[in-house]
């Protein structure tokens, strides 16, 4: 597809040093999530990081300035190393032992369909009606992640699997 995958806006940014400088925000990521993941509520701290990736995703894509792009995108990779560890921790939580593999599966197998759903409706959503639209909708994405998850998802801090499985 032309022009897939979007990069930056109009204004673009080299893709070495700029793109390595984001980089860095991955183990940086990593380093915070390995220091805080015992210590706050799961379903928070994704929550929380989930919506500031909408924020910080939806900056990026709208930035014409190379330092903000480079800013935004430093924070989105910092960001997605911090939520993901706890995402991987949470979501066998939110199962009972019995059904654990067979949940975790079907959650796994979800995730792989919308990684190849994902790109075909940015792609069209890019070519269709221009980069402001796939960025809004990959931060929509995230919005929903963000809320469904404060709004739905048992707290699992602190609780036992025995615990979050009875509901208690």
């Amino acid at each position: 597809m032309p022009g897939y995958p979007p990069a930056a806006p109009p204004a673009r940014v080299e893709r070495s040093p700029f793109s390595s400088l984001m980089a860095f925000g991955s183990p940086l990521g990593a380093l915070i999530a390995s220091c805080v993941a015992e210590r706050v509520d799961r379903k928070w701290g994704i929550a929380a990081l989930t919506g500031l990736t909408a924020v910080c995703g939806l900056l990026y894509g709208l930035s014409f300035n190379p330092t903000a792009i480079v800013i935004f995108g430093f924070l989105v990779m910092v960001i997605s190393s911090c939520y993901l560890p706890l995402l991987y921790s949470y979501t066998p939580e939110l199962y009972p032992t019995e059904a654990r593999a067979s949940g975790m599966g079907l959650t796994y197998g979800m995730g792989r369909l919308s990684n190849m759903v994902g790109p075909l409706i940015v792609s069209f959503l890019y070519v269709g009606y221009g980069y402001i639209s796939a960025f809004g909708y990959i931060a929509g994405c995230f919005a929903i992640v963000s809320v469904s998850v404060a709004l739905f998802g048992p707290r699992t801090y602190k609780r036992t699997l025995e615990q979050i499985s009875e509901g208690a």
